[in-house]
């Protein structure tokens, strides 16, 4: 993958992102069904840290849609195998994270 991926900034994404899953999509899920992989395991690895990262960066300033945005990634991530999930699970889980946080802190805002 490329550099980019391992600075710090964030992809600001819209909905639109359905197409980066079907991009990415062999990437998160066996296409042919077949446990055999042709990679070796390192490979695979490398692989799925860089889905991982990407995972993690998509972001968006409005809370509704990030909600969005995350269940997409949830649909699209799990549909992958046992061997994905890993991987591509805990990205997914901090952005849900991000998003209650960020909540929480606009509802303890509004309060003051």
């Amino acid at each position: 993958m490329p550099d980019s991926l391992s600075d710090s900034s964030c992809l600001q994404i819209v909905l639109h992102g359905w197409g980066l899953f079907e991009l990415i999509k062999g990437l998160i899920k066996d296409l042919d069904g077949d446990d055999n992989y042709e990679t070796g395991e390192d490979d695979f690895k490398e692989a799925q840290n860089s889905v991982a990262r990407l995972i993690q960066m998509l972001y968006n300033d409005d809370p509704r849609e990030m909600l969005k945005i995350i269940h997409m990634m949830k649909k699209h991530i799990m549909s992958g195998g046992p061997k994905w999930l890993p991987f591509t699970i805990p990205p997914l889980i901090c952005n849900a994270l991000k998003v209650l946080s960020f909540l929480d802190q606009v509802k303890a805002f509004q309060f003051y």
